[in-house]
């Protein structure tokens, strides 16, 4: 419980100096980018937690959190949220994905697969697709770039590659499921509107990791 609560502090202390909450004037960063190293340190906290504590505890803290975003939506507490130029209720869809597997209780290293998928994967998308995208594409109204989700891609393997190589996971007899599933969550990314991936994401990689 120490460990989630002086992790979680870490990420806010991320959050806030990014927002320039802390600072005088704040990184000069772009929403995006702020946006996206809240969404990284966040997730990468949180998939962690479950080697440290109960999932009651990662659920209990996940709906304060889950409150905090929509209050802080509603009356513009920050402006790394704001500021970004889309509609998008990726932190609401992501408190909510990030409970109900909890609920399931997958086993630690599973879960922490899916919350980095998320962190990490569905940020290199974001950002690579942002500053060296030119190849572009539309799905469902959604503009994505070929180069964003090659990153996705080329991400979520190397954590697969991680899991499966480095740690207890049970999931080294898979290696269909372990080149197909990146693939397939880079295609919820790219189909998913409004930050919806972010509840998507974590929950295919729960639900087909447990599968095998």
């Amino acid at each position: 419980m120490l460990f989630v609560i002086i992790s979680g502090l870490f990420a806010v202390a991320v959050a806030l100096f990014v927002d320039g909450t802390i600072t005088k004037r704040g990184p000069k960063l772009t929403p995006e980018v702020s946006r996206k190293i809240v969404h990284v340190t966040n997730y990468t906290v949180i998939a962690f937690w479950p080697f440290f504590t109960s999932y009651k505890v990662v659920v209990g803290v996940e709906i304060v959190f889950l409150l905090i975003t929509i209050l802080a939506r509603r009356y513009h507490w920050t402006n790394t949220v704001s500021n970004v130029y889309r509609l998008t209720w990726g932190e609401q869809f992501g408190a909510l994905g990030t409970i109900l597997i909890a609920l399931i209780g997958p086993s630690a290293w599973i879960f922490a697969t899916a919350m980095l998928f998320v962190g990490l994967a569905d940020a290199a998308a974001a950002l690579v697709g942002k500053s060296i995208g030119k190849y572009n594409y539309m799905i469902f109204g959604n503009k994505k770039t070929l180069e964003g989700s090659a990153a996705f891609v080329l991400t979520a393997f190397l954590i697969m590659i991680v899991m499966v190589k480095f740690v207890p996971s049970g999931i080294s007899g898979g290696w269909p499921i372990i080149i197909l599933l990146p693939l397939a969550t880079a295609a919820i990314e790219g189909v998913s509107p409004f930050g919806l991936d972010n509840f998507l994401i974590p929950l295919v990689v729960v639900l087909v990791l447990n599968s095998i």
